[in-house]
């Protein structure tokens, strides 16, 4: 039993000190967009094609 309450008092703990950290933090994405988009910029050799993509990874 005791070491139930202790349990859930830590997970109080932790849980109220995210929130409170959470609150605190600024945007990090307020500043302008430095990219631009370019349409068309992938061009192929002539007689090529496009082939399919099975997955992608980032």
């Amino acid at each position: 039993m005791r070491h139930a309450l202790v349990m859930l008092g830590m997970l109080g703990a932790v849980t109220l000190g995210a929130v409170t950290l959470g609150a605190q933090q600024q945007p990090t994405n307020d500043l302008p967009n430095p990219y631009k988009t370019v349409e068309g910029w992938a061009k192929l050799p002539a007689g090529r094609v496009w082939g399919s993509t099975s997955a992608v990874e980032v």
